[in-house]
């Protein structure tokens, strides 16, 4: 489906259209990552996101309740799309609590993931998959909603990741145990009702870590991103000569060794050479501290949008 947009911002009183950014905050036709349309549908909020780059829809929901901006409280049908138009996830909702089915599939349109749901809580059982079809989590819990059960992950060679149990609630419990893709432990975590009581962690050798214990970390630039970007960015001369003023979104991997790679443009193309520049300044970024999960080095997708304004 392919939309004109326009910069209207309030159609009449139950009709609202206007942008957000991709951290879905009201902003600026410029700075818009989607265009949301809003409509009163009986005693619900329609909510239909677009993305602003391709104009095709990016997610359609419907909310009972409206604050100032945002909507919450999920209701009935949801879905969420890539920009190619893939589906990329459909489930129910009632009383913003996911129910029966939901489903999440791969921009290529592969299942990725299928559960059953009993008022927001897994039942049943739970498959995710990779790309190629491998198994890489399976759940299975009690079928009544009471949350209890067990959690496999494996890596995608179908050797074990994790394995623990979850309790009424759906709330971790008892002892968590995670490994490395050689087989040796790289945690085993204690957990109560949900939180972290201990952990231990090893090292690739099998042996205890002699520092503290932090089973999960997002990656670490160890600098100012913003501040970074902001210094080394040049403001394309076509691009001021034409007053293009924006944001673009740019996706990048951070690596188990820190690098940055696999960068990219997700949003809107603002020409005039900003979206070259902004892959530029984001691949010129030094090594980040690569992040952890549970106490194994992993890749780890970002977005970080660039902008460019003029003074």
């Amino acid at each position: 489906m392919l939309l004109a947009f326009s910069k209207s911002s309030f159609a009449q009183t139950d009709t609202l259209e206007y942008f957000i950014t991709h951290a879905n905050k009201k902003c600026d036709p410029q700075w818009g990552f989607y265009y949301r349309r809003v409509f009163k549908d009986m005693n619900w909020w329609h909510v239909m996101d677009y993305y602003v780059a391709t104009s095709t829809l990016a997610s359609n929901s419907f909310y009972k309740e409206r604050g100032i901006d945002t909507f919450t409280v999920l209701e009935g049908r949801h879905s969420t799309y890539y920009q190619n138009g893939q589906l990329q996830e459909t489930c129910q909702y009632l009383d913003d609590k996911i129910v029966g089915i939901a489903k999440k599939y791969s921009e290529n349109g592969k299942l990725i993931d299928s559960a059953y749901y009993r008022k927001g809580i897994p039942a049943k059982t739970r498959y995710k998959w990779s790309d190629s079809g491998q198994v890489v989590f399976k759940g299975v819990y009690d079928e009544g909603g009471s949350g209890v059960g067990e959690e496999w992950e494996y890596f995608g060679d179908g050797k074990l990741m994790g394995y623990g149990k979850t309790s009424t609630g759906y709330l971790k419990d008892s002892t968590w145990t995670w490994f490395y893709e050689s087989g040796k432990p790289s945690s085993i975590e204690q957990y109560r009702s949900d939180s972290l009581v201990s952990a231990q962690c090893f090292e690739p050798d099998g042996k205890p870590s002699s520092g503290p214990c932090v089973p999960e970390k997002m990656p670490e630039p160890g600098y100012n991103v913003l501040q970074f970007l902001g210094q080394n960015m040049h403001y394309p001369s076509e691009a001021i000569q034409s007053n293009i003023e924006g944001a673009v979104t740019v996706q990048f991997i951070v690596n188990t060794d820190g690098r940055i790679s696999d960068i990219k443009s997700i949003g809107r193309h603002l020409g005039g050479g900003c979206d070259e520049e902004a892959i530029r300044v984001v691949s010129s970024m030094p090594k980040w501290v690569a992040g952890r999960y549970h106490n194994r080095k992993v890749v780890v997708y970002y977005t970080q949008p660039v902008s460019f304004k003029l003074e």
